[in-house]
């Protein structure tokens, strides 16, 4: 596998991600409206929180702002738009997990990234594009039920994303942010 880019995050990120939380989780629950996570060994709030998180952190790499609207059904299969193409971004809490959506219906977006990490950095561990999810995927069973998943090892390296991310870095180094090894710091400005 290949190197992960690591984000790191803020307290700010940290606290714009509870609020935001808070706020898509409020109306869903006053609707009724079901989650749409596969491991019911963890809470709602966590898997969302690291996913904002994770969100937050692939829109930092790509200078994409952090999109905070989401209608009560979801997102329809993308959380941010860069350079014309659809992202989703997916997050797992395991180092070697699988990027995977509830069904192969739901491989919509023109680019999916799968991220890991926790509320203080981020790793970005690697991207694909629907037309090679949907070839090099498949109809998983991790213990919580099917999904369609692609194993990590075929991911393509985030380094294609090298262009966009010194664009940033060059940004955060104006902005008053740190460069972190192979990672980013958080600017207010990003």
């Amino acid at each position: 596998m290949h190197d992960s880019l690591e984000i790191q995050l803020s307290d700010i990120d940290r606290q714009l991600a509870e609020d935001d939380v808070r706020r898509r989780e409020l109306p869903k629950r006053e609707f009724g409206v079901p989650t749409q996570k596969v491991d019911e060994s963890r809470s709602d709030y966590k898997i969302n929180y690291l996913g904002v998180l994770a969100e937050m952190a692939v829109g930092k790499m790509l200078g994409v702002p952090h999109n905070t609207h989401e209608r009560l059904c979801g997102d329809d299969g993308y959380d941010m738009i860069w350079c014309g193409k659809t992202c989703e971004v997916k997050f797992t809490f395991y180092a070697k997990g699988h990027l995977l959506v509830k069904r192969k219906e739901d491989v919509v977006a023109d680019l999916f990234i799968l991220v890991t990490g926790n509320d203080r950095s981020m790793h970005l561990l690697g991207w694909t594009d629907r037309k090679d999810f949907l070839r090099l995927g498949g109809i998983k069973d991790f213990g919580y039920g099917a999904v369609y998943a692609m194993n990590q090892m075929k991911l393509k390296s985030m380094d294609a994303f090298d262009p966009v991310q010194k664009k940033l870095l060059d940004m955060i180094s104006e902005t008053g942010g740190e460069r972190n090894g192979r990672g980013i710091e958080s600017a207010e400005a990003v």
